[in-house]
């Protein structure tokens, strides 16, 4: 009666258990997403890092060398899209005269039309007043004084965003260098925590044998993962980088970097890319129509590789559905922010293969332990290899 409870959980259970795990995930998502990107780390480098070990013979060292490599690696990409960024950050002077220099070319064409829209909305402000009985609203020259500019106030909302970002920068790193050391102490202990755990799982009734597979299919799901979004990365990197050749954009290359690197926030990442990218191309022609094409360009090519084709892999790899990696993808990234949309496919991934892998061996466990025990017979036992 009590196996016949626990493996038939009533339904108002299950959705006590659901409630209390989003509760448990969104109250801990810093915890979460930390311990989460640290293992994914740990099992995308242990291949590289078993090969390493198989040359040095020492453990310590290698996961020293191969998390190195990793760190110094990000730290150059990191470094190469801020560089590029505070670059764009410099040519935002010559975009504004840009900018007043065709604001200023509409002024004989489409004056006009903006004084008759304006009396339109006056007349329509007054037409209203006297249906509803309410006085008309005032001008906004009479209703609010002026403050300062619009330009003074968009340069001092962006000063304010910019020391946001530069603070909301210092935790990332702090939470990277946190990341970096779990990851190492995984990568010199792990299997020996893992084959603990197992064991330890194992052991129990309800879970006999299936922890080891659980394991093993969760991380090899993880590297699939971790290929797909290099590939997609990799090919988005070459496309913008041809684009920003195309539009005779100096460094394309250090474009393509840039691109790549800004996609692993999938689409955050792009939105940047298409904003910088438009920037620099406006900047250099001098035309918002070309500036609008590149960005236009960009996220043709995020459509076309870092969702239709990303997502198919994906599907293709773990057997999941494309409807069901972006449902999954939203959801992570309302209960996380900014990591569930790094984090989100992967959550997605490996809850599927979790389920996918238990479902089946849940049910023959269950038949065979249900099986009744066979009658003792006297054959004797067949040893050695001669027997016929």
């Amino acid at each position: 009666m009590r196996l016949a409870l626990i493996r038939r959980p009533t339904p108002a259970l299950w959705l006590l258990a659901l409630f209390a795990s989003l509760a448990a995930l969104w109250a801990g998502r810093g915890f979460a997403v930390t311990v989460l990107s640290a293992v994914a780390l740990a099992v995308l480098l242990w291949p590289l890092q078993r090969r390493v070990q198989a040359v040095l013979r020492v453990r310590v060292l290698a996961a020293v060398l191969v998390l190195g490599v990793a760190t110094a690696a990000s730290l150059g990409l990191a470094t190469l899209a801020a560089t590029q960024l505070s670059a764009i950050g410099q040519r935002l002077p010559d975009a504004l005269r840009l900018a007043a220099r065709d604001v200023d070319r509409l002024d004989g064409m489409g004056a006009a039309t903006v004084q008759r829209t304006r009396s339109a909305l006056a007349e329509l402000d007054r037409t209203v007043a006297r249906v509803t009985g309410t006085p008309p609203s005032r001008p906004a020259a009479v209703a609010a004084p002026a403050s300062g500019s619009l330009v003074a106030s968009a340069v001092e909302r962006s000063a304010e965003g910019m020391l946001h970002v530069g603070r909301a920068g210092f935790a990332l790193v702090l939470q990277a260098g946190v990341i970096v050391m779990l990851a190492f102490f995984l990568l010199c202990s792990g299997d020996r925590l893992a084959h603990g755990l197992s064991r330890w799982v194992d052991g129990r009734p309800l879970a006999r044998g299936r922890f080891s597979p659980l394991v093993s299919a969760l991380a090899r799901e993880v590297r699939r993962y971790g290929a797909v979004t290099l590939v997609t990365n990799v090919l988005i990197g070459l496309a913008v980088a041809a684009g920003a050749a195309a539009f005779g954009v100096t460094s394309p290359g250090s474009w393509g970097l840039l691109a790549a690197t800004l996609h692993l926030v999938p689409y955050a990442g792009l939105a940047a890319t298409m904003a910088v990218l438009g920037l620099e191309v406006y900047v250099l022609h001098g035309s918002a129509g070309l500036a609008l094409l590149s960005a236009a360009f960009v996220a043709l090519v995020g459509l076309v590789v870092g969702s239709a084709l990303a997502t198919w892999l994906q599907g293709r790899a773990s057997r999941i559905d494309s409807a069901l990696m972006f449902a999954g993808t939203v959801f992570f990234a309302v209960l996380w922010g900014g990591w569930g949309l790094v984090l989100g496919p992967l959550m997605v991934v490996m809850v599927h293969a979790g389920m996918q892998h238990l479902r089946a061996p849940a049910l023959a466990a269950a038949a065979v332990e249900a099986l009744p025990e066979p009658p003792a017979v006297g054959v004797p036992a067949l040893t050695g290899s001669g027997h016929s």
